[in-house]
This record gives structure tokens, C-alpha cells and sequence, in this order.
């Protein structure tokens, strides 16, 4: 159950960033107009600039995620005890990860049928699903 939830997280995860790839200026403009309405006096570079932070430090967030997952699961298959711990950690920071990537992507939902609206919180809960599952996992 644990292999499959994560696989579940890394498929939306690849899908998600599909969206923002496919629909990269639709999704920039929705961003960049909510930064520039919450942060007023900001200039136009600064605007633009935290849309571009935030996005790649989202795609990196999601990749070191899924490599701790993957070292998990590769704990796992060797029966090690530590395997439950690492799982959780990335299980719990995935969660919160996704609800970030959720809370900031909002004001872009409805770019891509609502694919950003609702696909964090899918992955969140696949996430969820996994750190359920790790925590009991055998590993003897």
C-alpha cells in the first residue's frame, strides 16, 4: 500500500507539473497579478522574481521529496527499521509541502480545469495515505 500511495503522489506530482508547464503563462499571470495585489509598491522584477522563486523552489521541494520517499521505499524492500522513519518524515513534509503548493497555487485553480486547485490537495492525501501505511509497515 505504502509503493502504491507514493506512486500515487509522484504521478500527480509529474501531472502537476505538467499543468504549470503546458499552461506556464496563464498560470505566471494569475500568480504575478495576486503578488503584485498582496505586495502593493512592489516593483514589476520583484513581482516576477517571487513567482519565479516560488515556482522552482516548489519543483525542488517536490524532487528531494520524492528521493526521500525513494530511499525509503528502497529501506523497505531491505527490511530496514529505519525505513519507517524516513517514510514518515517525507510523508509528513509532503503533506504540508502540498497544502503549501495548494495555499499558493489558489489564485491560479482555474487554469487547466481546476487542475491546481485540487490536485495538491490529491496529492496531500495520497501522501497520507502513505505515512498511514509506513507507520504500519513491518519491517521484520
Amino acid at each position: 500500500m505504502c509503493l502504491l500511495a507514493w506512486a500515487g503522489v509522484a504521478i500527480v506530482a509529474l501531472a502537476l507539473a505538467a499543468v504549470v508547464a503546458l499552461r506556464y503563462d496563464a498560470v505566471r499571470a494569475a500568480l504575478e497579478t495576486t503578488v503584485a495585489q498582496d505586495s502593493s509598491g512592489a516593483s514589476t522584477s520583484a513581482v516576477s522574481d517571487t513567482v519565479t522563486v516560488t515556482l522552482l523552489g516548489s519543483a525542488a521541494v517536490t524532487v528531494v521529496l520524492l528521493l526521500v520517499a525513494g530511499f525509503g521505499l528502497s529501506l523497505a524492500a531491505a527490511r530496514k527499521p529505519s525505513s519507517t522513519i524516513v517514510l514518515l518524515v517525507a510523508g509528513l513534509l509532503t503533506i504540508g509541502a502540498s497544502i503549501a503548493f495548494w495555499s499558493f497555487m489558489s489564485d491560479a485553480g482555474s487554469v487547466a480545469a481546476g487542475a491546481l486547485r485540487w490536485g495538491p490537495l490529491v496529492a496531500a492525501g495520497l501522501a497520507a495515505v502513505a505515512t498511514v501505511a509506513a507507520a504500519t509497515m513491518r519491517t521484520k
